[in-house]
């Protein structure tokens, strides 16, 4: 609906934000508790996991218009 180049520019930024936060863990593991570490690893695989849901959605409502006559 927003356009192809839209689209990706969100997803990248989407992607890029992620794995900045990713690294920035990374950089700082010994200092973090790992318990906080493993709440932080599940909000991150919940977000991805939502986008691909949604992606997912997106597509099976695009082929269900498209099968219609």
């Amino acid at each position: 609906e927003i356009g192809v180049l839209p689209l990706i520019l969100h997803l990248l930024l989407a992607f890029v934000g992620v794995a900045g936060v990713m690294f920035a863990l990374c950089a700082s593991l010994d200092k973090i508790n790992t318990r906080l570490i493993g709440i932080v690893s599940r909000i991150l695989g919940l977000f991805l996991t939502a986008m691909a849901v949604e992606m997912i959605a997106v597509g099976l409502t695009g082929l269900i218009q498209a099968a219609k006559p």
